[in-house]
């Protein structure tokens, strides 16, 4: 069954977790002030905005609310279709819940209602960016500061969205974020409040610590004080070292976590926006962090839609039954005036999404819901990608094969290499090319077939930053293969990789073929430079020297043999080595 959901936790996650048991400082500590500092400056906040950690983000927005002074009579406005995490802080605020329509675009809170709704009672509101993409958050926000109300943005689904070029918590007034088991960034459980006034974060402090005062530093240093005083109520909401462990080493992938899911995101949409009876979200996702997937199944085809996806071993979600719907809100005030959320309730449904899953999952999942709606599976409209989506969309499997033409050569082009399940011919060519270029390589074996696939769908498939193209001519065996590793988009760079010759063809066309990756590298991926690294003693560093790329560096290398293996490794400036280097070249596109 592909799930909804499914954490990635890496070696780094897994050493981060045993390093913190091995400290044997469990309980709140070094980690967690370690967490809070990395987070802020992840978050790009600045004095005197700060973050506090707490165990969960109900947590962190029960606190919130009491910063806010809500309390036993007091309402808040807040979107129906949310957790009942926030329903449930409120609750524990003695509040009650007042429900204001959402938007049809990004299914936030619509500003217009929100006014409607701002009553005598009201002293907060809480703003979820739902799914990770933006609400309106400008209008809210203007709408509280006119009107002297606390506003709370939820960005449990949106740690790394920006909004007008800042991260959400930057900028406004509280913000509560999530880090729990299936959230992009995991710290198995845990919550952030950011505030922009230093009074509230010393506040918090206590509050999250059943109200005692033990000095921030000395628990920070992995020590606690055994005598203190208790000033006022508080709750047990603190986090552990062991949480804050894993949050820190998620949060070093972070940004690859969230480039992955736009993605994959703007993968789905490209497969499912020609597909009738389904919306799929309205944004770019070029600023969201996305937490899931959804799309709105309509005329009333959600539960035959979820069933068939099921049948098909695909599990599918809903975020969430709207709170007017559950019985302990029946009464709450604008439970009538949400024709929006009602019509929505019905119709969303979450596709899995995850961090590091495989395009071919998604291709699967799309195939299956065009099926339903009686549409051919294919790969959609490729030229409404670009970039990193791109690069996903023509990696998958089982989808209709993208393919370049190479100018001036009839017939000729390259043919990205199917990575979920190969061709056998071209597992076939591709092992022989290695063997008969093996001295070309920092690494010398004799390749297999075996060994040849499951580095194409275990290392070549899983690596957002790669691709394999054979150079092919129609009627004919492949000519050879070119590739693209090491794609950096915040850069915009990328590395040739594995450029080889299989077999003689017409004359210039391993050049052709290079100049076509390179040209298509720029205009469909965006890249703006180019490098490669060639052994010293291979003729191809001409053929790159004539590209024009120059050289800015060589790496002396040593030979480090052993049975049915031969490493080239690099040594350190000025060692000694075995007459071979490694030369670094360099192109601006």
């Amino acid at each position: 069954m592909i799930p909804v959901f499914k954490p990635h936790i890496g070696s780094e996650t897994i050493k981060a977790a045993t390093d913190a048991l091995d400290m044997g400082w469990l309980g709140m500590g070094s980690l967690v002030k370690e967490f809070e500092e990395s987070i802020a400056s992840y978050l790009e906040l600045e004095a005197p905005r700060q973050a506090v950690a707490v165990n969960t983000c109900t947590s962190a927005l029960h606190l919130a609310l009491l910063l806010a002074e809500v309390g036993p009579g007091d309402e808040v406005i807040t979107p129906a279709l949310n957790n009942i995490g926030d329903f449930q802080a409120i609750g524990m605020c003695g509040a009650r819940p007042v429900f204001a329509d959402i938007r049809e675009d990004d299914l936030g809170l619509d500003p217009v209602r929100v006014e409607e709704m701002i009553g005598p009672k009201v002293k907060a509101i809480i703003a979820l960016h739902y799914t990770g993409i933006p609400c309106h958050i400008r209008e809210i926000r203007e709408i509280a500061r006119c009107r002297g109300i606390r506003l709370i943005e939820d960005a449990a689904h949106a740690t790394g969205t920006r909004v007008f070029g800042r991260p959400i918590g930057a900028e406004g007034d509280l913000a509560c974020f999530s880090f729990d088991a299936i959230k992009t960034l995991t710290c198995i459980d845990g919550g952030l409040v950011v505030t922009a006034r230093p009074e509230e974060a010393a506040r918090l402090y206590p509050l999250r610590l059943l109200g005692m005062t033990q000095p921030n530093e000395r628990l920070y240093a992995n020590s606690r004080a055994y005598q203190f005083d208790v000033c006022g109520q508080g709750f047990r909401y603190h986090l552990a070292n062991l949480h804050a462990a894993i949050g820190l080493s998620q949060l070093k992938a972070l940004p690859t976590f969230i480039a992955n899911r736009r993605s994959y995101c703007a993968l789905y949409r490209s497969m499912l926006d020609d597909v009738p009876g389904i919306r799929t979200p309205s944004s770019d996702f070029a600023d969201a962090s996305m937490f899931v997937f959804v799309i709105r199944v309509l005329n009333g085809r959600r539960s035959e839609l979820a069933t068939h996806l099921r049948s098909r071993g695909i599990d599918t979600g809903i975020h969430w039954v709207p709170g007017n719907r559950h019985q302990w809100l029946r009464d709450a005030r604008g439970v009538d005036k949400l024709p929006v959320t009602d019509r929505v309730g019905d119709e969303i449904l979450t596709l899995p999404l995850w961090s590091f899953m495989t395009p071919s999952i998604i291709a699967e999942v799309a195939s299956a819901i065009r099926e339903f709606f009686g549409k051919a599976s294919t790969l959609a409209r490729p030229a409404v990608l670009k970039g990193q989506a791109l690069l996903e969309a023509i990696k998958v499997s089982g989808v209709a094969p993208y393919r370049i033409p190479i100018s001036g050569f009839r017939g000729v082009g390259l043919r990205v290499v199917s990575m979920g399940d190969p061709l056998p011919g071209d597992v076939k060519s591709l092992t022989e090319w290695r063997n008969r270029n093996v001295t070309s390589f920092l690494s010398e074996f004799v390749a297999t077939e075996e060994r040849t696939r499951n580095w194409l769908t275990q290392s070549v498939a899983r690596d957002p930053s790669r691709i394999l193209f054979m150079i092919e001519e129609e009627g004919k065996d492949p000519l050879g293969y070119v590739g693209l590793a090491f794609i950096d988009w915040a850069l915009a760079s990328g590395e040739a990789d594995s450029v080889v010759r299989g077999r003689d063809g017409q004359p210039g066309i391993m050049a052709a073929a290079m100049r076509t990756l390179l040209e298509w590298g720029r205009q469909e991926l965006g890249l703006s430079k180019y490098g490669v690294r060639v052994l010293s003693d291979n003729p191809a560093n001409q053929f790159y020297v004539k590209f024009g790329f120059k050289e800015n560096r060589r790496d002396g290398l040593r030979r480090d043999e052993s049975p049915g293996f031969v490493l080239w490794r690099g040594v350190p400036h000025g060692a000694a080595n075995d007459g071979r280097w490694l030369i670094h070249y360099e192109l601006i596109a």
